[in-house]
């Protein structure tokens, strides 16, 4: 869907498509649930999100993210309003990241981050703001 809701053709959209992949080298599909103010860092370069995933409102997302799903493609992580994700960060499966949380540079998420808290380095640990 676009910003106005409406459907995108199925010749523009896979143009839309070859345009992000080879310019910005990023898998961006247009049926994924990204909410109009979601900042993409960086022109979105390498970023690739699942097009089952869902981005609310106000979440930063830096070069490199990779939001996948895992065990069935209905499986993609839930980003929450405001939660920041750092570059080259990898969220995979049935993942809720909350609201306000940041999960680091090069960490690898397998598991839910509480709201108001930080997820880094690959161990996946935890701890408040």
């Amino acid at each position: 869907m676009c910003a106005g809701g409406e459907k995108i053709k199925g010749g523009v959209r896979r143009l839309i498509q070859w345009f992000m992949r080879h310019y910005y080298s990023c898998d961006i599909p247009l049926e994924a649930a990204i909410a109009d103010d979601v900042i993409f860092q960086h022109s979105a370069l390498g970023v690739v999100i699942s097009k089952y995933a869902i981005v609310e409102s106000g979440v930063t997302i830096m070069h490199g993210v990779t939001l996948g799903a895992s065990k069935g493609l209905t499986n993609a992580p839930i980003i929450h309003r405001d939660a920041i994700l750092g570059a080259s960060c990898t969220i995979v499966g049935k993942v809720e990241v909350g609201e306000g949380s940041i999960v680091g540079a090069g960490a690898i998420v397998t598991k839910d981050v509480p709201p108001a808290s930080h997820s880094y380095w690959s161990k996946q640990d935890h701890s408040n703001k």
